[in-house]
């Protein structure tokens, strides 16, 4: 238990270094989907806190208790809500937003993604060892934000307004998508002897 809960505390620390260097990206480029995406990046600090709650509620090493349940239906509600914010910057921008190819900026946000993507394998691998689904879920949520960084920086490496615009978009969507995800296997644990975050 205490090493779960020390991983748990650690997903602060990065998910509070990752804003700060989404946000930093996002000042270098003046990108929109840039900026959307450093936005997101706060609910990562909202649901490291979710999960290391949760955890701390435990009491058996090895069964998920109502808390974490229920902490892994708010990532979900949290996930999608974050989507209709930045569905709604992107359709709501009036002006085009300039933007600047700054390497530094590119830089910055490529490393904060693959930081991202590495804590997300560790939160997902210690989450199913240790029977959280909580720590799956924002493992898997952690994952899903290195593609859709990915897809922005392409789009800023292309200086085009309209697909900034359409990229927030995209990322929005791909947050729908895994709201869904982790809301299944909200329900599926609900059921008994299903563990849907342990065998996928």
């Amino acid at each position: 238990m205490k090493k779960i809960r020390s991983i748990a505390l650690a997903s602060l620390g990065v998910a509070a270094g990752v804003f700060a260097m989404k946000w930093l990206a996002a000042d270098l480029t003046g990108s929109l989907a840039m900026r959307a995406n450093a936005m997101e990046k706060l609910l990562n600090i909202a649901t490291a806190c979710i999960v290391l709650a949760s955890l701390l509620a435990r009491r058996d090493a090895h069964s998920p208790t109502v808390a974490e349940r229920l902490a892994s239906a708010l990532l979900a509600l949290l996930i999608g809500y974050a989507g209709l914010s930045l569905l709604q910057q992107a359709v709501s921008a009036a002006d085009a937003v300039a933007q600047t190819l700054s390497a530094a900026g590119l830089a910055v946000s490529l490393l904060a993604s693959v930081l991202n993507g590495l804590w997300g394998m560790i939160l997902v691998r210690a989450g199913r060892w240790h029977h959280a689904p909580a720590m799956v879920a924002d493992g898997r949520h952690l994952q899903a934000d290195v593609l859709g960084s990915l897809v922005i920086l392409s789009g800023v490496m292309l200086q085009t307004s309209w697909l900034d615009r359409l990229l927030a978009v995209a990322v929005a969507l791909l947050l729908f998508h895994r709201a869904w995800h982790v809301l299944r296997d909200v329900l599926r644990w609900s059921q008994p002897h299903v563990r849907p975050a342990l065998v996928e």
